[in-house]
């Protein structure tokens, strides 16, 4: 379970920031 967190959050933050950059 750790090590799918451990992929998953960062991957979900580039997603994240790079939504916040596109639409901004």
């Amino acid at each position: 379970m750790q090590a799918f967190t451990a992929v998953y959050l960062p991957g979900w933050l580039i997603f994240i920031g790079g939504m916040l950059i596109i639409s901004s």
